[in-house]
């Protein structure tokens, strides 16, 4: 059974782009097994799997290596980034010196040498709003048609940002529902330090149909007519920020209001835009032994 259908709503639309736009594609650690005091090579394959933008997407903005955890292995050279064109790749490699005998004790050991790209990326949300008026709403509800459903895209990238409506059937004019948005890491490597910066996201409500006061109760964002950007960071707990609930009114008149109540348009559609930039960090490691000479 078409559960949606049955209960009188059409087929939900909603386009969703791929999570991953960076990816390591193969890590080398040359030679694996090091005398102390001997040379490593550290290679790491990065490739950008977005086939129209370069990474990163703003010029002047870069891509971070940067090598976190090597035990006490010195670090003779950390590599530079360039851009990467859509669908290129770029091969990254640190120079490392594994530690002197005394400084292992004579003891065999096996390392692994970590790292790290912080890249900078961003991403928009489109959420339909569909209104009606209350009579149209009735005479679709008695007539057994299927109600338009408010559809959503997000953009490709590893966060996203997930709008919903406190209803799924279409607004009435001059009622008031609720909008809650929520980000979310889908990828497969970690937003920078767990947060989206302050100024970092910004919602645009559509001013022709929605009242725009009083639209946001907390702290975490302020509201100036029809957007609402966060002044403070949002922080996320696992992969997911907390839901924020925003609180809308479609007007009862104006232009496009007018447009529905003199039945010009049996409904129309209008779109709320989210707006976000962040920071990403991808991670791997490579496993080095250091082996005592004989």
């Amino acid at each position: 059974m078409d559960i949606a259908r049955e209960l009188g709503f059409c087929e939900k639309k909603e386009v969703i782009s791929p999570d991953e736009v960076l990816v390591i594609t193969d890590v080398r650690a040359t030679p694996k097994t090091v005398f102390p005091g001997g040379q490593v090579r550290l290679t790491v394959f990065l490739q950008n799997i977005d086939q129209e933008k370069d990474l990163p997407i703003e010029e002047g903005q870069q891509i971070l290596a940067e090598l976190y955890d090597y035990w006490i292995f010195k670090v003779d050279s950390t590599p530079a980034v360039p851009p990467i064109p859509p669908g290129g790749t770029r091969k990254v490699e640190w120079t490392l010196t594994a530690p002197s005998k005394e400084e292992i004790a004579g003891v065999k050991s096996e390392v692994d040498l970590k790292f790290r790209f912080i890249f900078p990326f961003e991403g928009r949300t489109t959420k339909e709003l569909t209104v009606m008026t209350e009579k149209e709403y009735y005479a679709i509800l008695d007539s057994g048609e299927n109600f338009p459903i408010m559809g959503q895209t997000k953009t490709g990238g590893p966060v996203k940002v997930f709008a919903e409506i406190g209803t799924e059937r279409p607004l009435i004019i001059g009622k008031s529902f609720p909008v809650y948005i929520t980000v979310k890491n889908v990828g497969k490597g970690f937003v920078y330090n767990g947060v989206i910066l302050p100024d970092e996201l910004k919602i645009t409500f559509p001013e022709n149909i929605v009242v725009c006061d009083k639209m946001y109760e907390g702290d975490e964002f302020e509201c100036e007519g029809c957007t609402c950007t966060n002044k403070k960071e949002l922080r996320f707990f696992e992969d997911s920020t907390n839901r924020y609930s925003f609180n809308i009114k479609i007007k009862d008149s104006g232009e496009e209001i007018e447009k529905l109540v003199n039945g010009a348009n049996p409904y129309l559609t209008k779109n709320i835009y989210v707006d976000f930039a962040y920071l990403y960090e991808l991670r791997g490691e490579a496993k080095v032994t250091v082996q005592p000479y004989e």
